[in-house]
């Protein structure tokens, strides 16, 4: 049995392998090129680690928007479902072929002034275009690239994220401690009772994997600004030499998917108690910071576009949250969702956020090390952090 039939056999109660080749050929060689993308990144992120074994990447049969985090056989894979790609390339396209969206990218009087709605854009991609005609990809060359980028950057962070579950030891933990042989994204960890420690240990997991996705792929992005990285082409130059700029892109894509992800009302009380997730806007905060935590380029760590007026707050990823959100309500219709935004840096999302960092660093840390195949980050090891005082 290869590694195809075996990812089969892991997924086949959530839809089975996606084999691309019964597909359209326009969409098949989309998919392909996704997946191109995902394995290149994980054999590169596996050789810079020598103990860490290869990891199947492949899609799911599944029109939900979901990723998981698999081991069987001995072995590990990542599984995005076909709907998380159709949903983001949907959400993207229309985006950028509505000339009132972001409209200083490009020539937007080239598109198509009146868009059908996305009232039901989300984590079903049949419910999300089930009653939307069809309407036109973006027109013109710089807004079309700009939508092909976005959705590369959300589904690297995807990738990213399933990456540090298995790297950082998260899945070997929950295997050894609690018979999980897998984390999805929507559900959690599987085959486990439910908690309030459960629910505290997969929280601090989803925050210690945003982080490592943070790092993964924003620092790769910011490389390019700085030519450590390889910029994609000549019609990229603009946005590649303004630093603001590429973290403003970056957290349009990211924000965008947790956007998908995460219901949009603060979960009240104290979430870590309820779910096994954070909710969308602690994990935005974390995810700041994560940004702010990362290391720069050489000669980028003084630039303006990294210096927020108080910790961990860069201005250009506050800037593309709070784009999202008003992006969002021009696609559905629905009013913005700001309630939060501004709370989660309040007293209620704080205290859960310390509560993360303060497990994490007095317990869970110390318990991945025997599992992790990659050094472990530093969450609520300074003074701010830690106690949630200023420094």
């Amino acid at each position: 049995m290869d590694d195809a039939d075996l990812f089969d056999t892991m997924v086949v109660d959530c839809g089975g392998r996606l084999d691309t080749a019964s597909l359209h050929p326009d969409t098949a060689a989309s998919l392909n090129y996704v997946a191109g993308r995902a394995r290149g990144f994980l054999k590169s992120a596996a050789a810079a680690l020598p103990e860490m074994p290869p990891i199947y990447f492949d899609f799911v049969d599944n029109w939900s928007f979901n990723a998981c985090a698999i081991r069987g056989g001995g072995k590990y894979f990542i599984g995005v479902t076909r709907g998380a790609v159709a949903t983001l390339g949907v959400l993207f396209d229309r985006m950028l072929a509505d000339p009132q969206v972001l409209p200083f990218i490009g020539t937007p009087e080239e598109e198509v002034a009146d868009l059908p709605l996305l009232p039901d854009i989300g984590t079903d991609f049949v419910r999300s275009v089930a009653a939307v005609p069809e309407f036109p990809r973006p027109q013109d060359p710089a807004r079309k690239e700009m939508a092909l980028r976005l959705a590369e950057l959300a589904l690297d962070f995807l990738t990213a994220h399933e990456f540090a579950h298995i790297a950082n030891g998260h899945l070997d933990y929950l295997q050894a401690n609690q018979g999980s042989l897998a984390i999805d994204e929507v559900r959690g960890a599987t085959w486990t009772p439910r908690t309030s420690e459960t629910a505290l240990i997969y929280q601090t997991m989803e925050m210690d994997a945003d982080g490592t996705a943070v790092l993964i792929s924003l620092v790769s992005e910011w490389g390019r600004v700085t030519g450590v990285n390889p910029r994609r082409g000549p019609e990229w130059e603009y946005t590649y030499s303004r630093p603001g700029l590429v973290s403003l892109m970056w957290s349009w894509a990211v924000s965008s998917l947790l956007r998908l992800f995460e219901e949009v009302r603060l979960t009240e009380g104290d979430s870590t108690l309820e779910d096994d997730h954070p909710s969308s806007r602690l994990r935005s905060v974390m995810i700041q910071q994560a940004a702010q935590r990362s290391p720069k380029p050489q000669g980028l760590g003084t630039h303006p576009a990294f210096r927020g007026e108080e910790p961990h707050k860069i201005p250009a990823i506050i800037a593309g949250r709070r784009d999202v959100e008003t992006i969002f309500s021009q696609l559905t219709g629905q009013p913005e969702a700001t309630e939060g935004l501004d709370e989660a840096w309040g007293e209620v999302d704080r205290s859960q956020m310390y509560r993360l960092q303060n497990y994490w660093r007095t317990r869970l840390k110390g318990e991945l090390l025997e599992f992790a195949y990659a050094p472990l980050s530093s969450y609520g090891d300074s003074d701010e952090e830690a106690t949630g005082e200023d420094s």
